[in-house]
């Protein structure tokens, strides 16, 4: 929350209270705007947008034989109680890394030798093919998810299984990791909300790159390159960016209806001071309530209505949610205070997409490309028309191709859509741009 909004409300609030809650004052500064809330609601139903906790509940309906909770909450519960798994995982995760020495890779086959009971668990709940954990979404910011820092440590877990498989030459074991690995991503964006969703899109990515390894292991093997062909091409729908914000928009309502003081503004559901009567009843005025419910509702509905429904079509999603941000930050009416503060700088999350998209597109096409040597002896002097596939969403070009003596360059010009040249990421900057790229030598 930036000093400038933290002293408008709070101005207002000291406001009211000094004029001892005058409800004349607190209909001039909210009233108007809180007369709008009804309609707001009205016409993001009529949108089909929940705005409520059951019509958010009622976008999953997961059917018990198909879902995978009951069996992730079994694995956190099994993971929880011996503090020897956290210590292992993380492990399995410095062995996964790009540029994790031989001890390293040692070490973490070893910890995968002792994490089988909970590798157990989780491959169950990846065989599963839906998600749906139940939340009691009129928690709003209290709503706590720890299940998605266990899922995206399982995903990993998952991938060093795969890469050691692959090792030993275990192809179609590693492709099955690759794929639970992939659900478990997909079953983190089931939940309609954003960290989920952006959870989903961080596994996808762990799972993408330990595939690669796999693909470099048997590049030669034709069988193998079909299957993982169909793995990839199997894999679940792409993040859905549209859908998250319905989520958003019932938690920041729930949100609201537990304002109790200028320290719940953070959202963040910690514990604070109680605030003073005083500031307790500004905040749950209907007023100030009302005020701030339909400017976040038609915030959010705005958004949702200008998104396009296909969840590929990222670029546009990007687009509306720069546009929905500036008008956002351009309304600053008292009663759009809220909305100022909580709601976060989505275009990056709309961007995600992007990457999740374009990394299934250099999987795919080099694959494609594996299968095209497999057939004719050689790779392609240039990149063939693979269709869509071999599109780069960051470019709208075909992916950058580059035939090496034995093998090939392939990558995406990345996020800034500066092209340099297929170099990667300096892993003592991660947060530089760079390309995307798969190199098979």
């Amino acid at each position: 929350m930036t000093t400038s909004k933290k002293i408008g409300i709070g101005c207002a609030c000291a406001l009211v209270c000094c004029c001892g809650g005058s409800y004349s004052l607190l209909q001039g500064l909210f009233g108007s705007a809180a007369s709008k809330r009804d309609a707001e609601v009205a016409a993001a139903r009529k949108a089909g947008i929940p705005v409520d906790p059951a019509g958010l509940s009622a976008m999953l309906n997961v059917p018990d034989d198909r879902n995978a909770a009951p069996i992730y909450r079994q694995a956190m519960k099994l993971e929880e109680g011996d503090e020897h798994y956290d210590k292992d995982l993380k492990t399995i995760r410095d062995g996964l890394a790009k540029k994790a020495t031989v001890a390293q890779r040692q070490a973490m086959a070893e910890a995968l030798g002792r994490v089988g009971p909970l590798q157990k668990m989780v491959e169950k709940a990846g065989d599963m093919p839906s998600c749906d954990f139940h939340h009691d979404w009129s928690l709003g910011a209290k709503l706590l998810f720890p299940e998605f820092a266990h899922m995206k440590s399982w995903g990993r877990l998952l991938c060093a299984d795969a890469e050691l498989r692959s090792e030993r030459g275990d192809w179609r074991g590693a492709l099955k990791q690759i794929e639970r690995s992939e659900r478990i991503a997909h079953h983190s964006g089931q939940d309609p909300i954003l960290i989920g969703m952006l959870v989903g899109v961080a596994t996808e990515a762990i799972t993408v790159a330990a595939l690669q390894r796999v693909i470099e292991d048997h590049r030669d093997n034709p069988a193998f390159v079909s299957e993982a062909l169909k793995t990839v091409k199997q894999f679940g729908s792409l993040p859905d960016f549209r859908r998250a914000m319905m989520g958003e928009l019932v938690l920041g309502r729930a949100s609201i209806r537990g304002l109790n003081g200028s320290a719940d503004l953070q959202m963040t559901g910690e514990p604070h001071a109680e605030p003073n009567r005083w500031e307790k009843a500004f905040f749950q005025s209907p007023q100030v309530q009302g005020a701030f419910d339909a400017k976040l509702v038609e915030a959010y509905r705005k958004m949702i209505e200008a998104l396009p429904k296909d969840p590929s079509q990222w670029e546009k999603s990007y687009q509306v949610a720069v546009e929905r941000g500036r008008a956002v930050e351009a309304d600053h009416s008292i009663a759009n205070t809220l909305n100022q503060i909580i709601m976060p700088v989505f275009e990056q999350a709309a961007q995600s997409v992007g990457q999740a998209l374009m990394r299934r597109r250099l999987a795919i096409t080099t694959l494609k490309l594996l299968d095209e040597k497999a057939h004719k002896r050689a790779f392609p002097r240039l990149l063939p028309n693979f269709g869509d596939d071999r599109i780069d969403p960051f470019s709208g070009k075909p992916l950058h191709y580059l035939r090496e003596d034995s093998g090939f360059l392939l990558y995406s010009v990345g996020k800034d859509r500066v092209d340099d040249g297929g170099a990667g990421r300096d892993p003592k900057d991660s947060s530089k741009t760079f390309d995307e790229s798969i190199h098979i030598k």
